[in-house]
């Protein structure tokens, strides 16, 4: 399993449409949306699949412990409010975050599709504010809570095809 997360292949990179491309011909510093210090340096490739696999995990991770809330908030349970409950989001949240962070270094420039991904990550830290903390009544927090899941939808929609507009393409 280490073995599968360690080595790389640098061939299939991805435009911003979603379309699979090859290293032109000219080798590697052609390549475009990756830094060419990085891409050349081989103990970034083999550091990549595994700083995208923990990205990988932590988005799993935050969104199923943010569903696990909401669910608790929906039942009203005093499961919410324990310390432990409290504190993991931020853990989570801060691997998430500079896993992400590496991810850019890595791309050597924020794509579109990274770009509308932090927008709509805003929007999704706000649904989950309102949700959580400043929706004074059950129906607003519970409006808020599955608007948010939806905005985190969108955001692992987006990330997997890569496509700014991500499970929403279909409207335009």
């Amino acid at each position: 399993m280490l073995a599968a997360l360690t080595t790389f292949d640098p061939a299939p990179r991805f435009c911003e449409k979603g379309a699979a491309f090859s290293p032109p011909p000219g080798g590697a510093r052609d390549v475009p949306g990756v830094s060419q210090r990085l891409y050349r340096n081989p103990a970034m490739q083999d550091f990549y699949p595994l700083v995208k696999h923990i990205h990988v995990g932590a988005v799993l991770a935050s969104g199923g412990f943010f569903l696990l809330r909401g669910l608790w908030m929906m039942q009203e349970s005093s499961l919410l409010n324990s310390k432990f409950v409290r504190v993991i989001p931020h853990v989570i949240d801060t691997v998430l975050l500079l896993s992400a962070i590496t991810l850019v270094v890595y791309l050597g420039g924020v794509p579109g599709w990274v770009q509308v991904k932090i927008v709509a990550l805003f929007v999704y830290i706000f649904l989950g504010m309102l949700a959580f903390k400043l929706a004074r009544g059950y129906g607003a927090r519970v409006v808020s809570f599955f608007l948010a899941l939806a905005v985190f939808a969108f955001i692992m929609s987006v990330a997997i095809t890569k496509n700014p507009q991500g499970f929403l393409h279909f409207l335009f």
